[in-house]
């Protein structure tokens, strides 16, 4: 029995965990990314497991047979488990503050009841007397806290990798109701277990058949057309909508996160930033992108006439399959002197000592998402600006950011601003029509073709673009510098879970 309470102490460990790692997946996805989140679903979870804790001590003070009882919370709590996404579903569906409540009360409710498990594991696995009550508590707390480390670990990083959202709550909640069913077959015939474990498994033929993602993802911008690809893998979810004009939706994290275009005058995705660096810099040798995206960026970056080297850094793998699905990028992708790496981006500027760089873009994801900080703080545009060769140009989007506009300005001594485009080098730079026609007429497409600056609509296009490009002049007396300890563009100015609409 002793040994049965630390594997029942481990099992519930690596469940519980794993289970916290699914919500924040889900909780992440339905947000977009919100930085609040983790906070929502740890706090809620810590919630259900002290009154788990609470209920498990009373059944280990009422009832003779703790293995049976544990045996039914976890089928039960498998359960639970397996209805989980398709309530969560329903729940995020209410208006607001219901669906943050209701949300609350599921993620407390799964933790609740596994850690009522805990202390019934305690109570099998310590000796009640001698001196080997301290050692016997220690080992099934240990059993419990090395579950609690592996759950987090093979879900996180297997489970999901192998597996969609859907088919890991799934797996979960067949664990749990298998480790429910491991303790009433100490207590029961094996035939006496048909019961338990038939709506068990009805419960999981169901909620195999519901479409978590893709339900989540047809109630967000419906209009952008029917949705055409989806990829789930350890590093997040990815999908596009298909566009009749201006290219495909592309979505990072259920976020917009670019179109598939190349073409100046479509613009759709405000791929004019791109060609503006074109028009900036003379000879652009060596240059970097962080931030794949719909590949369109690279796209372009790839047919600047002195272009020697483009380091494309996308932390997510996943993109390589999307990309391969739209021959104007795919190609880029296979272009000379291009490089994808799939890598932190940061990291991997960081261990680029000796490297310099004519240009670095970031194609940064919308500024109040968790993590942008890591792209938008003081201390990356500093390590950014020590990879610039002389006369280099670092350049990102804002996404409107006024406190990144500020953040630029306190490193870089010339800060430009172009649209939501942040431009910034350690020499002044300067725009002109002629200088930016002739510099964009020598960038050759994706198809092959060079800009084609004798099209009135691209003189005017071009003409718009250098009349935009001005430099950087506070807008926001209240903006202040982003630095990797405050966090200041997720928390200070960005979107916030709320508890009204």
């Amino acid at each position: 029995m002793i040994w049965f309470a630390r594997l029942l102490s481990f099992s519930v460990g690596f469940l519980s965990l794993s289970q916290e790692i699914l919500w924040v997946r889900l909780m992440s996805f339905a947000t977009g990314g919100l930085p609040q989140t983790f906070g929502f679903v740890l706090g809620s979870f810590l919630i259900g497991i002290a009154f788990g804790a609470v209920a498990g001590r009373r059944f280990c003070e009422r009832s003779a047979d703790l293995v049976h009882v544990g045996g039914i919370v976890l089928v039960i709590a498998g359960l639970v488990d397996l209805a989980l996404p398709w309530v969560a579903v329903q729940a995020l569906a209410l208006p607001a503050p219901t669906h943050l409540i209701g949300l609350a009360a599921l993620i407390a409710a799964s933790a609740f009841l596994k850690s009522i498990l805990f202390p019934i594991a305690h109570h099998l696995g310590t000796v009640a007397s001698g001196d080997k009550v301290g050692v016997s508590v220690s080992r099934v707390y240990f059993a419990n806290i090395l579950g609690s480390t592996m759950g987090p670990l093979v879900t996180g990083m297997v489970l999901l990798q192998a597996f969609s959202l859907e088919a890991t709550f799934v797996a979960v909640g067949l664990l749990t109701a298998a480790v429910g069913l491991a303790c009433l077959v100490r207590r029961h015939q094996p035939l006496k277990l048909l019961l338990p474990a038939a709506p068990v498994a009805a419960a999981a033929v169901f909620a195999l058949q519901f479409p978590v993602v893709t339900t989540l993802i047809q109630r967000d911008s419906s209009e952008n057309g029917p949705v055409n690809f989806v990829l789930q893998n350890r590093h997040g979810i990815l999908h596009t909508r298909a566009s009749v004009v201006g290219g495909d939706w592309v979505y990072g994290g259920n976020t917009y996160d670019g179109r598939v275009n190349t073409d100046l005058l479509v613009d759709s995705n405000g791929i004019r930033r791109v060609y503006l660096l074109a028009a900036l810099h003379p000879s652009p040798d060596r240059i970097l992108q962080i931030g794949l995206g719909s590949g369109s960026w690279m796209g372009v970056l790839a047919g600047f006439p002195s272009m020697d080297a483009l380091d494309v850094l996308e932390i997510n793998p996943g993109y390589s399959q999307l990309i391969d699905r739209y021959p104007e990028v795919r190609a880029a992708a296979t272009a000379p002197g291009v490089r994808l790496i799939w890598d932190d981006g940061r990291k991997w500027l960081a261990e680029q000592e000796n490297a310099r760089f004519d240009l670095i873009v970031v194609n940064t994801t919308f500024y109040w998402r968790a993590y942008t900080t890591m792209l938008l703080s003081r201390e990356f545009m500093e390590l950014a600006r020590h990879r610039l060769a002389d006369g280099g140009i670092y350049a990102f989007n804002s996404t409107g950011s006024p406190d990144a506009y500020a953040t630029a300005r306190a490193v870089f001594p010339h800060v430009y601003a172009f649209d939501t485009f942040v431009v910034a080098s350690n020499r002044e730079l300067s725009l002109d029509f002629a200088t930016a026609a002739r510099r964009l007429a020598r960038v050759r497409l994706p198809h092959g073709r060079h800009v084609n600056v004798d099209d009135p609509r691209v003189t005017a296009k071009i003409a718009s673009m250098v009349a935009k490009f001005r430099p950087y002049e506070a807008t926001s007396a209240d903006a202040q510098v982003i630095t990797d300890e405050n966090l200041l563009t997720e928390y200070r100015h960005g979107t916030r879970l709320r508890w009204w609409d």
